[in-house]
């Protein structure tokens, strides 16, 4: 009797002591798992946003160099017509 009691309280502690180990390394994964999704959305996502920042900010500065760009090609050409059209109507009124 006394050795089947032992034997029952060993049993009984074996089981207690396998079913919080695996309790306890089911948490921890499951702990793990959810870190690693967080970390790997988080990640994710702060990387689409920096690449969209930086395509945003290129294309941006290719915008305003574009139109800096035009703007100085019109102004030049612009000040080029209005000097020769000035230096043709001199030399006209001057001939004449």
């Amino acid at each position: 009797v006394h050795i089947y009691i032992c034997i029952c309280i060993y049993v009984h502690v074996y089981i207690y002591i396998h079913t919080y180990i695996c309790v306890y390394i089911y948490i921890h994964t499951y702990i793990y798992v959810y870190v690693y999704m967080y970390m790997c959305i988080y990640i994710h996502t702060y990387m689409c946003v920096y690449i969209y920042t930086h395509i945003y900010v290129y294309v941006y500065m290719y915008m305003c160099v574009y139109i800096y760009t035009h703007i100085y090609m019109y102004m030049y050409i612009c000040t080029c017509v209005c000097i020769y059209i000035h230096i043709y109507i001199c030399v006209y009124i001057y001939t004449y």
